[in-house]
């Protein structure tokens, strides 16, 4: 038996993943490039380095941009209440 806080829940999970694919770690290019490895000699190069500090950086202004989205939190506190109201 299907009841409303059940649909409630399942809203706001599906909001959830709508804004974590927007906002957050959702159709991230930071993996779609290849490695060169002819370039690689056994320790790490200054260009390696820079590619993952940038790399960095961006997921860090993803996560911070996710934080700040007024979707993720009504998506969280839809589905705070929506437990609450389950056990009520």
């Amino acid at each position: 038996m299907v009841t409303f806080e059940d649909k409630l829940f399942m809203f706001f999970l599906a909001l959830l993943i709508v804004s974590l694919l927007v906002n957050g770690i959702g159709f991230s290019p930071s993996n779609w490039h290849k490695e060169d490895l002819n370039d690689f000699s056994g320790g790490f190069t200054d260009r390696h380095l820079a590619r993952k500090q940038a790399e960095f950086k961006g997921q860090d202004r993803k996560a911070r941009s996710l934080f700040r989205s007024y979707l993720f939190w009504i998506a969280i506190v839809g589905i705070v209440v929506s437990i609450g109201l389950s056990y009520v």
